[in-house]
């Protein structure tokens, strides 16, 4: 009997995932909330969490038009000083979905926009700062429909960003500025919601 009804329930799942496979997309609003690894290339960033949200509206069956902001806490230490990086990136995005007849749907995007930072150090007498800076998104993902509504998301991403980051002492007045390669690698998932 238990054999029976572990097969039986097998069969309703796989059946009811298969009634939500063509959900159509075209016209319609989803919005997703992710979490995500930051994996900075400078090794001297530790690596941070990546909170964020998501909207796109489908507007082909290959083009969907999007926006996310998201935010990630990085942190480096050098010589003693501490900094503490607060990053909000914010994309619009192109995303090119394609289309197919299952539950798992893959799709690449590239985002234009900046991310914007909030500094602080350790050092009371010097004053860090990292200018807002254009940024770009080039990644790819899936989106596997649990019903027609509910998706669970993955995504791969790399963020290409440079931004002028500059210190200042407070007592002397003593300033430095340099070009930062604030580039970072995305990896993570996170769930989204299809209104009918």
């Amino acid at each position: 009997m238990i054999k029976k009804s572990g097969l039986f329930l097998a069969l309703f799942l796989l059946a009811a995932q298969c009634a939500f496979a063509a959900s159509d997309r075209v016209g319609k609003t989803d919005i997703g909330f992710n979490a995500s690894g930051a994996i900075p290339t400078d090794g001297n960033i530790d690596n941070a969490v990546y909170l964020g949200g998501s909207i796109s509206e489908g507007v082909t069956d290959w083009i969907a038009l999007g926006f996310e902001g998201g935010w990630a806490g990085f942190s480096e230490s050098d010589s003693g000083i501490d900094v503490d990086e607060n990053a909000f990136p914010m994309f619009g995005d192109i995303i090119v979905r394609i289309p197919n007849q299952n539950d798992w749907k893959p799709y690449g995007v590239v985002g234009l926009g900046a991310i914007f930072w909030d500094v602080k150090s350790n050092v009371s007498n010097v004053d860090v700062k990292i200018d807002t800076g254009f940024a770009a998104k080039f990644g790819g993902g899936v989106d596997w429909f649990v019903n027609e509504n509910w998706m669970v998301n993955f995504e791969a991403s790399y963020v290409i960003s440079n931004s002028n980051v500059s210190a200042t002492n407070t007592t002397t007045g003593a300033s430095i500025t340099v070009d930062s390669d604030t580039d970072y690698w995305m990896v993570g998932g996170g769930i989204k919601y299809l209104f009918s």
